[in-house]
């Protein structure tokens, strides 16, 4: 057992006074703590770097190699710490961020620049958020709309609801909601909607929390 015991404030700054304990004696001695500060880190990226739109970072494996520098010009060694990546370190993920190309009516995998930010210092690094719906297209079969919707070969469309809703001055007229085939393929039709009305699509887990946020398909006839 060791009789010999150590201890201070470690979030102390300046001359901070150790206690030493042996036994029934015990004294005491100052030492000199400086404050600290990042001078660099290094960042290891998390293993994931691709995403489907609407899911939430995955950070693992993620890290920090930080080394500390004395703030006040003392001279101190500085120190290396390891610490992860959090959420809380990051600025610039937008789950629902994917471009729509108007000429194709397509939604695009999009590349994202995140900024990690420790002790004043930033790095950088990339994810790709990949479209959940690929393209949402509408057509007319007489005086009825057909809804046609292609998602992304990644998605788990079995886990999923669709919602397509029609919109007249801002009012719901019409909702469907629809299921996928194996193929991705969605349809939908509509019978009350009007050549100036609006179709949404909404999609939701089974508790009908939302996955993705509301996307607009383009009416045409």
């Amino acid at each position: 057992t060791n009789l010999l015991t150590l201890t201070y404030d470690t979030a102390a700054v300046g001359d901070v006074p150790v206690t030493v304990s042996y036994l029934d004696f015990s004294g005491s001695f100052y030492i000199h703590v400086s404050p600290k500060q990042v001078e660099s880190f290094v960042l290891t990226e998390p293993g994931k770097l691709s995403y489907i739109q609407g899911e939430d970072l995955d950070l693992t494996g993620g890290k920090l190699d930080i080394q500390y520098t004395a703030a006040d010009g003392s001279g101190t060694p500085s120190y290396h710490e390891e610490v992860p990546l959090t959420a809380s370190m990051i600025s610039g993920y937008d789950k629902f961020g994917v471009t729509f190309d108007e000429q194709t009516l397509c939604y695009k995998p999009t590349y994202q620049t995140l900024t990690v930010t420790y002790g004043g210092q930033t790095e950088k690094f990339l994810v790709l958020v990949k479209p959940f719906v690929l393209s949402a297209q509408v057509f007319w079969e007489g005086e009825t709309l057909q809804v046609q919707i292609s998602l992304n070969e990644d998605v788990n469309a079995a886990s999923c609801f669709f919602i397509a809703a029609a919109y007249r001055n801002g009012q719901m007229v019409e909702a469907n909601m629809i299921s996928a085939d194996r193929s991705g393929q969605l349809s939908s039709r509509f019978y009350k909607i009007g050549p100036d009305d609006t179709v949404r699509l909404f999609v939701t887990d089974h508790s009908y929390h939302p996955l993705i946020s509301a996307v607009d398909v383009y009416l045409e006839r």
